[in-house]
């Protein structure tokens, strides 16, 4: 995680030495918690890879259990999380959505597109407008309010 944190200090050090986007915000958000399960990624409808990602690297170290398999990423997602609040905390102008908990969880074997998730990884155009609705679009309209009169 410090390694992706120092990624993230570059990025807002050259934001901070720019004239131009010095006082840009930068608005973040953490993902939300994934069911890894074997549902390849599409991108209207047509296929970004001929596997599943998460779900792969579990089941190529051996760990095939779906409860664990959850619960780990969920711990890695929480870590990325708790990285970006801190940084929000520390750094002017850089602001964490937490996005975790808004969709739905998923069966492991559920391949549908009906519900808040596309694939294993990405939202469906439902999800999206549960983000952008539920959390996104408000933290926007804190940083940047409306302005009547």
């Amino acid at each position: 995680m410090d390694a992706l944190r120092d990624l993230y200090l570059v990025y807002l050090d050259l934001r901070d030495q720019s004239q131009l986007n010095r006082r840009t915000p930068i608005l973040v958000q953490c993902y939300d918690y994934v069911t890894p399960r074997n549902h390849p990624p599409t991108l209207l409808g047509i296929p970004l890879a001929d596997h599943a990602w998460v779900h792969r690297e579990f089941e190529q170290k051996g760990i095939d259990d779906p409860a664990l398999q959850r619960a780990l990423f969920a711990l890695l997602l929480d870590a990325l999380a708790d990285m970006l609040l801190r940084l929000s905390r520390e750094r002017r102008g850089f602001h964490l959505v937490d996005t975790r908990g808004t969709l739905e969880v998923v069966a492991v074997d559920d391949l549908s597109t009906e519900g808040d998730w596309q694939d294993e990884m990405h939202p469906s155009a439902r999800g999206y407008r549960k983000l952008a609705g539920g959390r996104i679009n408000p933290a926007i309209g804190e940083l940047f309010p409306r302005v009547s009169g």
